[in-house]
């Protein structure tokens, strides 16, 4: 949960759950992002002292697990997409059924990952 943050530069009253994300006069007690020109950028939610904590990953790590989420999503869409295009022309070109393509598809997709799993 993220605690309210108080302004002790300024004497307007924020509303209750305000979130200050920049600190210009560099009087807030919490922790500020680090690099280049980011000094006054106060980071919500606050990171942990965890190094598995998302939040403390370094670039490269980021870097790796939002490939993976990409490369999993295409790798589950496109050949689904990719198997249905052909359904029709495979049921007129043979005597199975929408059903059985379906089945054997499955059961393709059941194997594939059982060998992937062993």
């Amino acid at each position: 949960m993220v605690s309210e943050q108080s302004d002790h530069t300024s004497t307007k009253v924020f509303p209750p759950g305000t979130v200050r994300l920049i600190d210009t006069s560099g009087h807030q007690p919490t922790k500020h992002a680090e690099g280049k020109g980011q000094n006054d950028v106060i980071l919500v939610p606050h990171p942990s002292e965890d190094p598995e904590d998302p939040l403390n990953w370094k670039f490269k790590r980021k870097l790796l697990a939002t490939s993976c989420v990409v490369v999993y999503t295409i790798a589950a869409a496109y050949p689904s997409s990719a198997v249905y295009s052909v359904v029709t022309p495979i049921r007129n070109g043979t005597s199975l059924t929408l059903t059985d393509i379906n089945n054997g598809t499955g059961i393709m997709v059941s194997l594939a990952l059982g060998l992937l799993r062993s």
